[in-house]
């Protein structure tokens, strides 16, 4: 596989499917990593069809999923305290900054973390 690796915020993944042409941009020929957070996300909208369901699943299984590990935690603990993040952006931060992935977002609030690499798309 080549390319840059990428982890995806959920709103990535969601502008991603809806065909946003940045998001499709950056992820073009890109290996896509994905934060644990971020798949259970896109999966639990209340109201997905199921094949929006399995639209997400099949983008969700050409992707890396980055499950939890003890020096995540510890980095969450201390981007949440430090940036005052919501958790489930503080353990996606965490895991940029653990495997030092630039992470793709439309969310202004990883602006302010400055250990993580931000690519930013506007909705």
């Amino acid at each position: 596989m080549n390319g840059r690796n990428l982890l995806l915020d959920t709103n990535a993944i969601i502008a991603l499917l809806d065909g946003n042409k940045i998001v499709i941009e950056l992820a073009n020929n890109n290996i896509l990593h994905i934060s644990f957070v971020s798949e259970l996300e896109s999966l639990s909208y209340q109201k997905l069809t199921a094949q929006e369901k399995t639209v997400i699943q099949n983008l969700l299984d050409d992707c890396i999923i980055i499950e939890l590990n003890s020096e995540i935690k510890k980095l969450t603990v201390i981007l949440r305290t430090k940036y005052k993040l919501k958790l489930p952006d503080a353990i996606i931060a965490a895991t940029a900054y653990y495997y030092q992935l630039p992470l793709i977002s439309a969310d202004k609030a990883f602006s302010k973390v400055n250990e993580i690499e931000l690519v930013q798309f506007l909705d």
